[in-house]
């Protein structure tokens, strides 16, 4: 009987927050296994920005500048995937909507899972533009693990260090999550 290692492919999609640097170092520290394939993929917005009065020098030197900082990034999360020893790739995407950039990247190469930081904006904003995470938790054929943001509430009985994890797969809703979770913050 041959024994083997069967591969998990995890999507973790990362930008430039320490939050997600966070989110990549919980799954290293919890779920990491042997055979895992991660793929590390970074989305940005494409830039359209109002460049009235810029020159065609300053608009290419600009998009320079953020071609660099992305490569810069996804070096970054090359040596941590080296460091670690897992197995995995590094993504670029440049696309307006995030969330589905993610979900149809994930769905083109089998992922198992997707694995992500929850950016933590505030109730008004979260509610007005929605989240990526939420979206992506929402509209995911794979489980979808959410890491969220560290809260730095002291409590009474000490400091509240926020292990709660945010998961839902096939028809578990994000609004029931959310409540269960906080239900044990109080």
């Amino acid at each position: 009987m041959s024994s083997s290692v069967s591969s998990r492919i995890i999507v973790v999609p990362v930008d430039y927050s320490e939050h997600a640097e966070m989110a990549y170092a919980w799954y290293v520290e919890n779920i990491k296994q042997d055979g895992d394939i991660l793929h590390i993929l970074h989305i940005h917005e494409p830039l359209i920005p109002s460049y009235v009065g810029w020159t065609y020098q300053e608009v290419g030197a600009q998009m320079e500048l953020e071609k660099q900082r992305v490569m810069g990034l996804l070096k970054k999360y090359e040596h941590k995937l080296g460091r670690d020893k897992i197995r995995g790739h590094t993504h670029h995407e440049v696309h307006h909507r995030p969330g589905e950039c993610i979900i149809t990247y994930a769905k083109n190469i089998g992922a198992h899972m997707i694995l992500m930081a929850s950016r933590g904006h505030g109730k008004v904003r979260q509610t007005i533009l929605g989240s990526i995470s939420g979206y992506v938790l929402h509209h995911a054929p794979m489980p979808v693990l959410i890491i969220p943001k560290p809260h730095h509430h002291h409590h009474m009985f000490g400091c509240h260090d926020n292990k709660e994890i945010k998961v839902a797969h096939n028809g578990a809703t994000y609004d029931k999550l959310a409540e269960s979770v906080e239900e044990t913050e109080m």
